[in-house]
């Protein structure tokens, strides 16, 4: 078990390499890995797609630099922040319909039985 120092930037963990018995200890800075009990296992359709890393980390940068500006903290910015985010995630799906049979899928797995 490996706990997270709040106070170092970066985190040495074990990465097992191509060779089974070949192991490699490297740094890794705190925003790029989370520890396995941080995640939750997800109870909708909409975490599990938002658990992709790569969804993930975008998010976590977009919410990163809207945090930087000033007024975002403002007491109505989150309301009008789901707004602006769900007024371009209608457009992008708009879009993604409109590509018909060239459009790309990314299989997302969920088990909802769970």
């Amino acid at each position: 078990r490996h706990e997270k120092d709040a106070t170092a930037e970066f985190t040495d963990v074990i990465v097992r390499l191509a060779h089974p018995t070949r192991e490699k200890c490297t740094g890794v800075k705190h925003q790029s890995f989370l520890l396995l009990t941080e995640i939750t296992q997800p109870t909708c359709y909409v975490e599990a797609v938002f658990q992709q890393d790569d969804i993930f980390s975008s998010l976590q940068v977009l919410c990163t630099q809207l945090a930087e500006c000033e007024g975002i903290q403002a007491k109505d910015s989150a309301n009008r922040t789901a707004i602006i985010i769900m007024t371009q995630l209608t457009k992008a799906i708009a879009q993604q319909n409109a590509k018909g049979c060239k459009a790309r899928w990314r299989p997302v797995h969920f088990d909802s039985k769970k």
